[in-house]
């Protein structure tokens, strides 16, 4: 891996927008923590990456854990010239919440951009927004309003780790939904063999 960094740092004057995501996404996804590449990478300009690109690449940069603070103004600063599809949201919005990046007008753009995307979410998409805006205690109603009926019309599809995710956040947001509530309760309980100690602490 070192040597695959290290060729990549020579040639990234050459890399675009996708280069840099591809490059970032393989060694997250590795768990490769090589900390001069991605160093080399929060240098780079931002100008012209597509909304895709820098969620992904701000993706890896979560999942190494590496908070790099000029790396993370210049993505807000470019995030808030995008418009981002489902996808892309969920996973810029997950990869904020995981570096406790506290950026009010991004944290706002995110949640606008979700309450006009909600559709198009599926239960690990609404269970990674909704998890993150409790993860960085941010209040957004209105992206919880469009997220909560959502929910329950894709509970069928959710895996075990998205409810648990969606029971923390609304008890630590202090967000009360009866019906969903009650929807996820009888879900749980359907499969309650199946829940981890940890995750059966998660509901409580």
């Amino acid at each position: 891996m070192a040597t695959i960094a290290s060729a990549f740092m020579g040639k990234m004057t050459l890399a675009n927008g996708q280069d840099l995501a591809n490059v970032t996404w393989a060694f997250a996804a590795l768990h490769a923590k090589h900390r001069p590449l991605f160093d080399a990478v929060a240098a780079q300009s931002l100008d012209g990456v597509r909304p895709e690109e820098l969620a992904s690449t701000s993706w890896a940069f979560a999942v190494v854990t590496l908070y790099n603070e000029p790396f993370m103004m210049s993505m807000a600063n470019r995030a808030l010239q995008l418009t981002f599809e489902a996808q892309a949201l969920s996973n810029l919005a997950w990869a904020v919440a995981k570096l406790h990046f506290h950026h009010q007008a991004l944290l706002e753009m995110l949640g606008e951009q979700g309450c006009l995307k909600a559709d198009d979410f599926n239960a690990q998409g609404i269970s990674s927004m909704v998890w993150a805006f409790a993860e960085v205690s941010f209040m957004q109603l209105p992206l919880l309003s469009a997220m909560m009926p959502l929910a329950m019309e894709t509970l069928p599809q959710a895996k075990i780790i998205e409810v648990t995710q969606l029971f923390w956040a609304m008890a630590t947001l202090e967000f009360h939904h009866e019906e969903l509530l009650s929807s996820l309760s009888c879900w749980a309980t359907e499969r309650v063999e199946q829940f981890t100690p940890q995750q059966l602490a998660g509901l409580v």
